[in-house]
């Protein structure tokens, strides 16, 4: 077991206490170093219960020496804690003593020095408020120390600014409105132009409609038209037909034809259809398929031509 040394905890206590100290717990220190023998005997036995009876035996004497060193502490800090309390009882009764008188001092001391304070911190809070009308707070600008011109200067400095950005964001807010407003008038002209567009296609388209009804009518039109002339072309080719086939049984039945036909003028007695017939029968002669009607046609109409010319 190692020895003891106390001297090491009281390097730092009064020569005087740290002898009373020690003094006090000695008895513990030399019962411990009085169980060494008997220890070092213990630990040196083989393991039995003889052995382990009595390691518990000198346990018991060892545990003496903690019990009583634990009530020599308590009985002395106890001491100490009641010195301790009487001695920061005797502090605080001086403490309050003085610390009224030395404010009061401090005060007639630090007057002017105050005032000062007072009037930088006043200041610092009325410019403050001056610059909060520009939107400006600057913590970091000691405001009540600056002097009267330097603070004319930062004030207007500050004013032109603000001013300034104003002036822009007031402009950029007129752009803006501005670039709105053309934007709006721009879709409603595209919005009218759209709507014209609209309505010029639907006129043409309706025109285009019209037109279209008005060729296929007019198509139609001329569809029958053509139908009525073709139809009338072949009525007139039917006429002429039976017209030429009257004429050529006419002339081959009867062997004199002149005589008949001369007759039948003669009961008519109007040289305009026996002008009408001669030109008739000519035609006729050139569009007969025999030649004994044609002959016999152009008898005829030299008949005609020769009675015309005598009424």
């Amino acid at each position: 077991m190692e020895l003891i040394k106390l001297d090491d905890s009281l390097k730092e206590v009064e020569e005087s206490r740290a002898k009373q100290i020690k003094k006090w717990f000695e008895p513990m220190v030399n019962m411990l170093e009085s169980f060494e023998e008997e220890y070092e005997r213990v630990l040196s036995l083989p393991m039995s219960k003889e052995t382990a009876g009595e390691a518990r035996a000198l346990r018991l004497k060892i545990s003496r020496v903690r019990i009583d060193a634990d009530k020599e502490r308590a009985k002395r800090k106890k001491a100490y804690l009641i010195a301790e309390r009487a001695i920061q009882g005797v502090y605080n009764i001086l403490k309050n003593a003085v610390t009224d008188k030395e404010q009061k001092l401090a005060d007639i001391e630090n007057y002017y020095e105050n005032l000062e304070r007072e009037r930088i911190e006043n200041l610092r809070k009325e410019r403050e408020i001056e610059l909060a009308k520009y939107e400006v707070y600057e913590p970091g600008v000691n405001l009540g120390e600056m002097s009267d011109e330097a603070w004319k200067n930062y004030l207007t400095g500050t004013k032109t600014n603000y001013e300034t950005r104003i002036a822009a964001e007031k402009k950029a807010e007129e752009d803006r409105l501005r670039r709105e407003e053309e934007e709006r008038l721009l879709r409603e002209a595209e919005k009218a132009e759209l709507l014209r567009l609209k309505k010029e296609n639907e006129k043409l388209a309706k025109e285009k409609e019209e037109a279209l009804k008005k060729a296929e009518a007019e198509e139609a039109a001329r569809l029958d038209a053509e139908r009525a002339e073709k139809k009338e072309a072949e009525n007139t080719i039917e006429k002429n037909e039976l017209s030429e086939m009257d004429i050529l049984g006419f002339a081959t039945e009867h062997k004199e034809p002149e005589k008949l036909i001369i007759n039948e003028v003669a009961r008519r007695s109007d040289k305009q259809i026996l002008t009408e017939a001669a030109e008739y029968l000519s035609r006729l002669t050139g569009e007969a398929q025999s030649q004994t009607a044609r002959n016999a046609l152009i008898k005829a109409s030299n008949t005609l031509i020769g009675t015309t010319m005598m009424l």
